[in-house]
């Protein structure tokens, strides 16, 4: 059998095979990785339990020492973080939250 016609495309036997093996070892080279992968998220996740304090606590100092926005910070790895607005409640909220009398003698009942 000179040609197989798949996929609109003409193979020769061993073109075809060479196409299914490439395909194989695509697979082969995907689940590898994967592994990989997955061990090195292990990995970091023992880690980053146990060094996830110790940070926390280095930001805490280098921010007490030299201010929470200076550019030393960045000499650690941290950036400085944006200070947050202060949000208040708007009014139209504040009055859909209280309970109105009425209604609560209703609710009682």
């Amino acid at each position: 059998m000179p040609n197989l016609y798949l996929g609109g495309t003409a193979f020769t036997p061993q073109s075809l095979s060479a196409l299914i093996q490439s395909r194989i070892d695509a697979a082969d080279a995907v689940g590898t990785a994967r592994a990989n992968l997955l061990a090195a998220v292990q990995a970091f996740r023992a880690i980053n339990k146990e060094a996830s304090p110790i940070v926390r606590d280095l930001r805490h100092f280098v921010a007490a020492a030299f201010g929470r926005s200076s550019t030393q910070l960045a000499d650690f790895g941290f950036t400085p973080r944006a200070p947050q607005p202060a949000v208040r409640p708007s009014r139209s909220s504040r009055r859909t939250n209280r309970i109105h009398p009425r209604r609560r003698t209703q609710e009682m009942k």
